[in-house]
């Protein structure tokens, strides 16, 4: 395997597990109680928007990796970049069926 195969095998890698924590820890926030629901929140927010900018970073320096994960990128940043993660949790009840402890 060369060295671009592996950066785009983990790229791919990690932007799947990122998403799926994000959205672990909104999924998490509906059991918790009113400060562990903000710590989700922060932290959801915050692993997306470092997600967001790791992904410009790798725009500017590795173009083809990303080029080679184009769909998996635009995925990505449909499901979970920060504008998202906020709209998710504004409209918690609609999506979930629950209503957060706030």
């Amino acid at each position: 395997m060369t060295k671009s195969r592996i950066l785009n095998i983990i790229f791919q890698i990690s932007l799947i597990i990122i998403s799926i924590s994000v959205w672990k820890l909104i999924y998490d926030m509906q059991f918790l109680i009113y400060d562990d629901n903000m710590g989700n929140l922060c932290v959801a927010l915050l692993l997306s928007i470092l997600a967001v900018i790791s992904i410009i970073i790798i725009w500017f320096k590795w173009r083809k990796i990303i080029g080679k994960a184009l769909l998996i990128t635009f995925l990505f940043l449909i499901t979970s970049n920060p504008i998202t993660v906020m709209v998710a949790c504004v409209n918690y009840e609609y999506i979930f069926g629950v209503q957060l402890k706030m």
